[in-house]
Order: C-alpha cells, then sequence, then structure tokens
C-alpha cells in the first residue's frame, strides 16, 4: 500500500506527531463504534502507519494517552465482547439554553405542518445531535424538553413509525400491543392502512379487524408489534349514523358536506345527520366546535367525547 505523503513525515521525523496522529484515528474510530485490539490494529494498519501490526502494548499506551487528556474508555472484558468502549469524552459541545430553545422553535413550526416525515427527520438529527452535548447541556436540555407540548420522538419510536409505514404500503394484517388511556393494554389485530400527523401527534390509521371500524392508534402507546402476516382483502368498512346539534355562529356558518343533511332547523339552533367513516376524525371534528357543538346520537360516540373532555380538564389541574 502506498502512504500518504504526510503520513511517511510523521512516521519518518516525528514519533510524537506520530502517537497523536495514531490516537486522533483511535478517537474517531471508537466514536463511531466499539472496536476490538485487532479492530483497532486493522485499522491503523490500512489508515494511519503502512503495513507493520501494532502491538498490543502499542495499542495500550494510545488509549492510555486518550485516557489522560479526559476521555472514558471502558476496558476489553467478555461483557463487551472484548472492546474497548468511548463512554464519554471532553470534547463535546456546549449550547447556551438561548440556542437550545431555536430546537424547540423549530420543532414547533414542523409540527403546525402536519409531516410526520418533517417531523421524525427533525426528531432523528436531535437525537444525533444530542450525542456531542456536554452534561450541563444535557442538563439544560432535558429540563427544557420536560412539558408535553415538547415532545420529541425517541429512537425506538421512529424505527416503529418507519416498519409500520412500510407495512402500511403493503395494507398488511398486524398483531399489536396498544395502551389504551381507557382500557388500558390490550391485544389488537388491525390492518395497516396509513401514518398520519394531527396535532402534533403521530397516528397509525388502520382498520380494527375485531370491529371492522377505522382507528387512529397514537404511535407513542403502541408497546409492541407481535405477528405480521398478508392482509386478507379489506372488508367494506360500514359507516355509524351520527346525529348532533349546532347553536350559535357555528349553526349560522354551517353549509353541509360530504353525508351531512339537516334533519332539523329552528332560530337559535341545526340538527344534522351524517355518516361518519373515522370515528377519530369526527370526534376530532365536534371538539373544534366548542360549546356550541352537542352530540346527540350514539351513546357510544358520546362517551368517547366526555372521556377526551375528561382528560383535558385533568391535564389543567
Amino acid at each position: 500500500m502506498v502512504q500518504n505523503q504526510n503520513e511517511k513525515s510523521i512516521n519518518k521525523f516525528d514519533n510524537i506527531s506520530l502517537t497523536g496522529f495514531r490516537c486522533a484515528k483511535i478517537f474517531n474510530l471508537l466514536l463511531k463504534t466499539p472496536c476490538t485490539y485487532e479492530e483497532i490494529n486493522q485499522f491503523l494498519k490500512t489508515k494511519a502507519n503502512g503495513l507493520d501490526d501494532i502491538s498490543k502494548d502499542s495499542v495500550t499506551l494510545y488509549i492510555n494517552t486518550l485516557r489522560a487528556i479526559g476521555c472514558e474508555i471502558k476496558r476489553p472484558s467478555s461483557k463487551n465482547n472484548y472492546k474497548y468502549v468511548l463512554i464519554d469524552h471532553p470534547f463535546k459541545l456546549s449550547l447556551s439554553s438561548v440556542f437550545l430553545q431555536e430546537f424547540l422553535n423549530i420543532r414547533k413550526h414542523l409540527s403546525l405542518c402536519n409531516n410526520w416525515n418533517f417531523i421524525i427527520d427533525n426528531d432523528n438529527f436531535i437525537l444525533k445531535f444530542i450525542e456531542i452535548f456536554d452534561k450541563e447541556t444535557i442538563l439544560r436540555w432535558n429540563k427544557m424538553i420536560k412539558p408535553k407540548t415538547s415532545y420529541f420522538y425517541t429512537k425506538e419510536e421512529i424505527e416503529k413509525i418507519k416498519l409500520l409505514n412500510k407495512y402500511c404500503a403493503k395494507k398488511r394484517r398486524v398483531g399489536l400491543i396498544y395502551i389504551s388511556p381507557e382500557k388500558g393494554e390490550k391485544q389488537m389485530e388491525i390492518i395497516a392502512r396509513k401514518i398520519i400527523c394531527e396535532n402534533n401527534t403521530i397516528y397509525l390509521s388502520c382498520l380494527n379487524k375485531e370491529t371492522d371500524k377505522i382507528l387512529h392508534l397514537r404511535i407513542d402507546r403502541i408497546k409492541d408489534i407481535k405477528t405480521v402476516s398478508i392482509a386478507s382483502q379489506e372488508k367494506k368498512v360500514v359507516p355509524i349514523i351520527v346525529k348532533y346539534k349546532l347553536t350559535g355562529t357555528s349553526a349560522y356558518l354551517f353549509e353541509p358536506e360530504n353525508a351531512e343533511k339537516i334533519i332539523k332547523k329552528n332560530t337559535n339552533e341545526i340538527i344534522i345527520e351524517t355518516k361518519v367513516y373515522n370515528e377519530f376524525n369526527f370526534i376530532q371534528k365536534v371538539l373544534n366546535y366548542g360549546n356550541n357543538c352537542t352530540l346527540i346520537s350514539p351513546e357510544h360516540m358520546k362517551e368517547q367525547v366526555l372521556s377526551k373532555l375528561n382528560r383535558i380538564l385533568k391535564s389543567y389541574e
């Protein structure tokens, strides 16, 4: 192998520079992944000093030099597959709260777009960027993101979103464990339809195989994905007949759309009947009307609205 001219000069004239050069190469290698002596030796042979093997004593010297300048490196053992593991180092980034706030401002702006791809790309970048924060910056960051309004998706949740999106593309039948706010942990069998984002929250839109209803499941409440198989032909979703009442400005400005029709009207209010294919979306619509809307039927959807309102109320207590 032909050596780089700079490396030849280092090797021939300056052993102190050669040691520093090799230490820098090992540091860069350990930043990427834990390594065995053999892996470090091979890396130094091909990247840092020509063809000769580097002795274990020399590698130990380079590792101890890195420790001396503040790097925390675990020794090889059976617990880490006999690899050197870089735990911490003194070259991490220190950022002020003002600078960190800009990350939150960007995240807030992206959440308004309701584009889940933008959101997880941003969160994935932040997760990687946090790796180079120093301890004080991490403490400041964790304190700033505690409120739910600053929620960031974890690495595991991002991987889950990407996996479910693949299942959606093929309309796969999926068995999963979901944590419902009302009923707790439960097993479900669904057909994945699409990933959506609403109000800064990412959902899996799916067909419940048991009830033949469209559901929106929050990604952060999907505890586990148990089984995956090719979906049988998706059944036609049977709509729910819903009645609701509008008053005030909402009644005055109301224009029927899709399957909606006004079945009763007077000076102060109107009653509308509609076919609902997606309960989640309709409940969000009811809540957006505020106190100008009253859901009349069916009972199970009235219970869902009340449950949602109670959870909102508790969040302010």
